[in-house]
């Protein structure tokens, strides 16, 4: 009889490109735009120009032309891939006893997005590196606050005769997610009256795209523009390096079993963002918009969040109604130690107005969110069950 087993297996998924990535092509959505709003005669009225100045940023009704909005797919456009790869060894060290050993490789490629597009040029910008002559380099160093050190960091800022900020559904060779996991598992089958099982998992996610749903279905402000790339490059969204799971069953006497499963999960990552307004003058200097950007001042993962611990526990007594049946009374408890846990919102944000490029002199505002709670999670819940069966 065969102790060990070993695997090893190499896997390609495709993906295609999601329905709903079409819906924003279509001439029919709505479109909305942004403007600055300059009220030059100070009525608080929206005036026509020239009384009233408006200066548009983050769109243009150019992607309603005909001409346009037929542009806004790459006809070469095609869906991710994911490469997978996983290697296993499970032994069996005794006759109800048995251990193992994962280790798992993901590669996530090929990614879409819609990315700031001329069509005139037929070019796309969503790079410094891609339009140095439309993106204009820009040195700062936002102050210290609490235990956040102050940052020092290049962004870019728009030239005012850049083209219009319209996107096209396009691949991004940028874009890209790598998953790596160790994970250990042991398995003692019921025998002798008890069972008990695990896992401990080791991972690591590093990417440069978030896991909301609006950067997996191709019209977010993920790879968007030159700024998407400022220390962009880190452990994201889910990403929980420690992971361990206990579960296990116990027969008691007269009859009665009990049963847990305990949870622990690392705390998710996040890290510093701020909003960065640049200098009027230096705009101006600069023939630049006058235009802020939000960037990351560290990359993500710099920081955690708290990790979270869980037990429930079932307790469960059956009894035999003669020819009947059987009826079963189960006492389910969630959360048995009671943890509880406050949320807080723990990145400063908020707006950082510089005097000038590479300095650290200005006007740092935090957010108005910054160390308010935001929830509470860890309520102790007990649920009473009777189940009949005949």
């Amino acid at each position: 009889m065969e102790k060990t087993v070993l695997k090893l297996s190499y896997s390609r998924y495709r993906q295609v490109v999601a329905n709903a990535s079409w819906q924003a092509v279509s001439p029919y959505r709505q479109k909305w735009f942004r403007f600055y709003w300059f009220d030059l005669n100070n009525n608080r009225a929206l005036d026509f120009p020239p009384i009233d100045k408006y200066v548009p940023y983050g769109g243009s009704p150019i992607g309603m032309l005909e001409d346009y909005y037929k542009k806004l797919v790459d006809p070469n456009i095609s869906g991710p891939k994911n490469d997978e790869i996983i290697v296993s060894i499970k032994h069996q060290l005794l006759s109800d006893l048995s251990v193992g050993v994962q280790y798992i490789w993901k590669k996530m490629f090929n990614m879409y997005n819609g990315i700031l597009y001329d069509p005139i040029s037929d070019r796309y910008w969503n790079t410094y590196e891609k339009a140095p002559d439309w993106w204009i380099p820009f040195t700062t160093t936002v102050p210290a606050i609490d235990d956040y050190p102050q940052q020092t960091f290049t962004m870019y800022f728009l030239f005012k005769d850049s083209p219009p900020q319209e996107g096209r559904l396009a691949q991004i060779p940028e874009g890209k997610r790598r998953y790596q996991a160790l994970e250990f598992t042991f398995e003692k089958r019921m025998s002798h009256g008890w069972h008990l099982g695990g896992s401990v998992i080791l991972s690591k996610i590093m990417s440069n795209i978030h896991d909301s749903r609006g950067a997996n279905w191709g019209w977010s402000s993920a790879f968007y523009n030159a700024n998407w790339w400022v220390n962009r490059w880190g452990r994201y969204g889910t990403d929980q390096p420690l992971m361990i799971k206990l579960y296990g069953t116990c027969q008691l006497p007269l009859g009665f079993v009990a049963s847990f499963f305990y949870t622990h999960f690392s705390g998710t990552p996040y890290n510093r963002t701020v909003i960065v307004i640049p200098p009027k003058e230096w705009a101006d200097a600069h023939n630049a918009l006058y235009q802020s950007f939000s960037v990351n001042v560290e990359p993500p993962g710099s920081r955690r969040n708290q990790s979270q611990d869980n037990i429930d526990f079932r307790i469960e007594k059956r009894f035999r109604l003669g020819d009947f049946g059987k009826l079963g009374l189960f006492v389910d408890v969630f959360n048995l130690l009671g943890h509880t846990y406050v949320y807080t919102n723990t990145n400063p944000g908020g707006t950082w107005r510089p005097i000038d490029e590479n300095t650290n002199q200005g006007i740092y505002t935090p957010s108005g969110m910054y160390k308010r709670v935001t929830g509470t999670r860890g309520v102790r819940t007990f649920k009473l069950s009777l189940r009949f069966t005949f």
